[in-house]
């Protein structure tokens, strides 16, 4: 009978050559690749800051060759003038202060416009540079609207709507300009204005210049009565009447044209000749006949 003989099983544990099974781990990702990121973002803002200091660099170099080797060259080559003043363009050049030549980036035009509205047949003036080397200037010259024939001055002096005396004499293309008078100027410079309360009735005559020229060309003579400093009432003498018409402050279209309708009434009743004045300030007309 043959002997057996029993072996233990075999434990895998009791082998040194034995290997455990391998277990799924888990990696944070975030804790191994933040300083990779942090890496990316400052070598973004690195070039950034470069681009910016690039451009900057730039920038700054084209400003330094333009004033220093570009602007220097650049000048006025072409000077237009659009004027229907009576003066000549090297007179309106050397009022103005300019030049062709005259660098361009130094010809200040709020300057020269300054200087051309101080000629007093100036009425507005309008300067541009258009570059690169032009300039322009537009001139306009102030139209007249009475002559002025002042105690204290040296003859007739024109004056525009705004009160402003701009020439001495009788302009030659406009010969029915209606006469102020009735008050004195001493030494009075052209480019001066009238007083504030003589100005509102030019403002008036203006009015009746540009949209009743009829009524404005019946007007002779204005003359100036004041009431006090800040006021003047006017009296008005027609070209077709010999006789003063007192009229108040103001030259009201409706009411001038009234008074040639009343005339013209007093002319066909024929007593028009023996008037010495006729008040038309108050609600009432009031005239004044003479005598025998």
């Amino acid at each position: 009978m043959a002997d057996r003989v029993s072996y233990p099983q075999y434990d895998p544990s009791h082998d040194y050559h034995f290997v455990p099974p391998l277990h799924a781990v888990k990696v944070d990702a975030t804790k191994g690749g933040g300083s990779k990121g942090r890496r990316r973002s400052g070598g973004m803002m690195r070039r950034i800051v470069f681009a910016f200091l690039f451009v900057g660099s730039a920038l700054l170099a084209a400003e330094i060759l333009f004033q220093t080797v570009l602007a220097p060259r650049m000048a006025i080559r072409k000077i237009i003038i659009e004027s229907d003043l009576p003066f000549s363009q090297e007179y309106l050049l050397r009022s103005a202060g300019i030049n062709e030549g005259d660098l361009y980036f130094s010809v200040d035009t709020q300057k020269i416009q300054e200087q051309l509205s101080s000629i007093p047949l100036v009425e507005q003036a309008e300067v541009e540079k258009r570059f690169p080397g032009q300039l322009r200037m537009v001139l306009h010259k102030r139209t007249p609207l009475a002559v002025a024939a002042m105690s204290g001055s040296q003859g007739p002096l024109v004056i525009d709507a705004n009160g402003v005396v701009f020439q001495q004499g009788y302009p030659r293309d406009y010969k029915s300009l209606p006469v102020l008078s009735g008050f004195e100027v001493a030494n009075i410079e052209l480019g001066a204005s009238l007083p504030a309360a003589m100005r509102v009735a030019l403002s008036d005559l203006e009015v009746l210049r540009m949209h009743h020229p009829v009524l404005f060309n019946l007007i002779s003579e204005i003359e100036y009565e004041m009431v006090h400093e800040r006021r003047f009432d006017m009296v008005l003498y027609f070209t077709h009447v010999r006789f003063p018409v007192m009229v108040g402050s103001r030259l009201v279209p409706e009411k001038i044209s009234g008074i040639i309708r009343i005339l013209e009434v007093l002319r066909r009743q024929g007593v028009i000749d023996d008037i010495l004045e006729i008040d038309f300030r108050g609600d009432e007309v009031l005239y004044t006949r003479r005598e025998g």
